[in-house]
Parts: C-alpha cells; sequence; structure tokens
C-alpha cells in the first residue's frame, strides 16, 4: 500500500495510531469510520486502506463511492417493464425468466 501515490507514509502513520485503527477495524461498518490518519485520503485510498482492513465491508464501500462520485442511478437496477420485453421478444429471441427463492419475478 505504501508503493501508491500519496500513501508512502501510511504505514508509519498507521503503527503510530494503531489504537485508532482498531477502532475502525472492529466497527461493524468500517467504511463510515473516520479513518485515523494523518494524510487526506481520497476515496479511492480509502477504498485501499479498506481493502486491507476489511475486505467484508468493501462491496458496501464500492457502493457508496459509486453513489457519490456517478450518481445514485449507477446503482439501481432498471425498472423491468414486461410490456417492453414482450414485444421485443419473438420466436428466434424468446424471453426466459431465472427465478432464485425471495426474489420478486415483477
Amino acid at each position: 500500500l505504501t508503493q501508491l501515490k500519496g500513501m508512502e507514509g501510511f504505514s508509519t502513520s498507521f503503527a503510530e495510531h494503531a489504537r485508532a485503527w482498531r477502532a475502525v477495524y472492529d466497527a461493524e461498518q468500517a467504511e463510515n469510520e473516520i479513518f485515523p490518519t494523518d494524510q487526506d485520503l481520497k476515496p479511492m485510498q480509502r477504498l485501499c486502506i479498506l481493502r486491507i482492513l476489511r475486505p467484508d465491508r468493501l462491496s458496501s464501500a464500492i457502493t457508496q463511492f459509486v453513489i457519490e462520485e456517478l450518481g445514485e442511478k449507477f446503482v439501481e437496477p432498471p425498472a423491468f417493464d414486461v410490456a417492453t420485453s414482450f414485444a421485443d421478444s419473438s420466436k428466434a429471441t424468446p424471453l426466459i425468466f431465472l427465478l432464485s427463492p425471495g426474489s420478486d419475478p415483477v
């Protein structure tokens, strides 16, 4: 991580603030915590740190990153219109629905 541009002194800062970093590690939603660092972190740098500390929270953090940087429309699935899809179908291009337990097909 310290080989990335802008993160050169991170390992030293991490060692100096080990107790505060432990609090981030222990937090239920670590991606929403304030990171105890001497550096001003860009959003992508926060993701890199989170990937090391809490890879289980990375998916949520990436979704949050996309919403903040690109907008919410990039994380919401498009509305499904059965009538339009049916009109686009034919004998050669049928509609195929894959249903899974707990999902709402409409």
